[in-house]
């Protein structure tokens, strides 16, 4: 298959492309089962994924993202992101999966029983019973868990081939080095309309009332609001959320998992780092001693002796080694799955990483386990309160807005001071996207609804009871009120007019001239051309050379005197650039670099690739997500 896919692989994405549509229109259809609720979370085509299922694995990819980041999971993830990384797995999965059974493939048993043992469910080997309660926890046979497993290992497949074709041949690599590490001499002419002003004249009445009919919206005012209001934050309420004993225990036994530890190793290490400028001769004669030196460990030499005289990491050199303890997620990945495989103790595998080479001494291992109930009990209760405490500070507004509405008829301050309550008050009229501190959004919600005088407004898990004073709804003033800001854009844009059309004649001039002389044109105009510049895709440049446009025709050039293609503006200024020179990486450098990049452009190439297979066949199947997951 691999090698069928490597004779064929420039015409791979086109027969693809062809099979894919194919594949959509005489496979699937629309399935429409009459008014009848869908049960399904997620459906690609024909498979569907049951609700039960898609909060199964909502709760596993969290649990997994607990473990690695532990109390900084909140912090870094919503709900909402969790459930988008389950939709985006669960589509894509099927369709990998639907391309692949077009293409003849069949997953391995050898794949379906590595995703068994590396499930985490098993931490001494396979255990028939623990596998059986997973099953019935599960809700499912033996052989529909593993059907399911035989899909997603198929998905897998298919994608190692599809990254396994975008490896670049020796040539492709070296033409995009030699296109990547050129360097450019640029100079450049910059129009500032601000120099321009002097020039122009003073707007007619009926220029001015014509500019100012033609851009009235930019001149309308905002709505703005004064209102009062009384916050209840919920967690001003947490403390009067009842916990019982009992609902501390099924929270524990329901959420297991969270509490569990992580597995850990204490590992030491050798460092060998690749040379900035090594050749691959060298690259491979430091692998020849990295082993050389995991030899003599592996015979009983003292390990910290060999790290003080060979390794190069030079923080934890006269400390043995020491890394510590070590978890999976650990962004030292290559390390960490060597480690985790010596978790025996003692010497592990030679690790190759993208500096260099690793000799590893595992010190110690420590299982994964769940913490006693007694010492998480705080934790949860602290939990329990605050997701209950939105509940209660909603009820209590409730409340309070139900009395003031319906039985009082009077302002909210003057109510609120009834009820011995303080209503706060904004300082002026607000704008949307102005707030009370801790009431991000609040003010946008306000105005949606300003025609209600008396609001109850949910912002996040807190509720805010809020009464409008003043209202003032948005208007386009009169010219009058604003003339003078109109004149003032008038001639501001009346000078950006005067900058381009210079840029443009220097444009025109240059193309036109039998040599390209920026210095020359620019004199014409009065202006200066920068001193020349050398920027690369590595080192781009800042300031006016970091856009992105004028980026785009300096590393399109080719050879010297390149003649500039286009006027640009960047930051209320215009710019024509000229390309003076090209130069390319030698072939010594290219050699270099080549060993170093064929892995990472692998990598590369491969995600791009496998972006727009996916990308292709969604836009060619029939994809539904129901809104109440989302």
């Amino acid at each position: 298959m691999l090698q069928v896919f490597h004779k064929y692989k420039r015409s791979f994405f086109v027969i693809f492309v062809v099979a894919a549509v194919a594949f959509v229109m005489t496979g699937f259809g629309l399935n429409i089962a009459g008014g009848r609720k869908p049960t399904y979370a997620v459906r690609v085509n024909d498979y569907e994924v049951s609700i039960d299922r898609f909060y199964e694995e909502r709760r596993k990819l969290e649990n997994q993202y607990r473990r690695i980041f532990g109390q900084n999971f909140d912090r870094i993830f919503s709900r909402s992101d969790i459930t988008q990384q389950v939709v985006d797995k669960i589509i894509n999965d099927a369709l990998l999966y639907d391309l692949a059974r077009q293409f003849g493939m069949v997953a391995s048993n050898a794949g379906v029983q590595q995703m068994i043992l590396g499930s985490g469910l098993f931490e001494g080997g396979f255990d028939e019973r623990v596998y059986r309660a997973y099953l019935s926890q599960l809700g499912m046979t033996s052989a529909q868990f593993e059907s399911l497993l035989r899909r997603e290992t198929l998905s897998r497949e298919l994608a190692e081939v599809i990254f396994d074709i975008s490896l670049l041949s020796d040539s492709e690599l070296e033409n995009l080095i030699r296109i990547k590490d050129r360097s450019f001499l640029v100079k450049y002419i910059e129009f500032d309309p601000k120099s321009y002003l002097s020039s122009v004249e003073e707007p007619s009445k009926d220029e001015l009332t014509r500019y100012y009919e033609e851009n009235a919206s930019q001149y309308e005012t905002k709505p703005a609001v004064l209102y009062y209001y009384i916050p209840y934050f919920a967690k001003d309420f947490e403390k009067e959320v009842e916990v019982l004993p009992e609902d501390i225990e099924m929270y524990y036994s329901e959420h297991q998992s969270q509490f569990r530890t992580p597995e850990e190793v204490k590992v030491r290490h050798i460092q060998f780092t690749f040379g900035e400028n090594d050749t691959p001769e060298q690259m491979a004669s430091l692998k020849e001693k990295a082993e050389e030196i995991r030899k003599r460990a592996l015979s009983g030499e003292p390990f910290e002796d060999l790290v003080r005289a060979y390794s190069d990491d030079y923080a934890t050199r006269d400390i043995g080694g020491d890394l510590g303890w070590l978890r999976r997620g650990d962004p030292r990945k290559e390390i960490v799955a060597a480690a985790f495989k010596q978790k025996g103790g003692g010497v592990g595998e030679l690790v190759e990483t993208d500096s260099g080479y690793e000799v590893i001494y595992v010190d110690a291992y420590k299982p994964s386990k769940v913490k006693e109930l007694a010492e998480v009990q705080s934790e949860i209760e602290a939990r329990l309160r605050k997701e209950q405490a939105p509940a209660y500070a909603r009820s209590a507004a409730y409340d309070f807005y139900d009395e003031w509405t319906k039985r009082s008829g009077i302002p909210l301050n003057e109510f609120a001071v009834r009820k011995g309550k303080i209503a706060l008050v904004t300082s002026d009229l607000l704008e949307s996207g102005d707030d009370p501190d801790g009431l991000k959004g609040l003010t946008k919600k306000v105005i949606a609804n300003a025609d209600l005088k008396e609001q109850i407004v949910e912002i996040g898990d807190d509720t805010v009871i809020v009464g409008i004073k003043e209202f003032a709804p948005a208007e386009v003033p009169q010219l009058d009120i604003v003339r003078e800001k109109v004149k003032k854009d008038w001639r501001k844009e009346e000078s950006y007019k005067l900058a381009r059309k210079s840029a443009e004649d220097v444009l025109s001039a240059l193309a036109a001239g039998e040599k390209i002389d920026l210095e020359k044109e620019a004199k014409i105009v009065g202006f200066k051309v920068s001193k020349p510049l050398k920027v690369s895709q590595a080192a781009p440049g800042q300031g006016v050379l970091g856009d992105p446009s004028i980026q785009q025709e300096i590393f399109s050039a080719y050879g010297k005197g390149f003649l500039p293609k286009k006027v640009h503006s960047v930051g209320g200024k215009f710019y024509v650039v000229q390309v003076l020179n090209v130069s390319y990486p030698s072939g010594r450098d290219v050699a270099k670099k080549m060993a170093k990049l064929r892995y990472s452009e692998k990598i590369k190439g491969g995600r791009e690739f496998l972006k727009a297979i996916l990308n292709t066949l969604k836009a060619e199947s029939d994809i539904k997500v129901r809104d109440e997951i989302l």
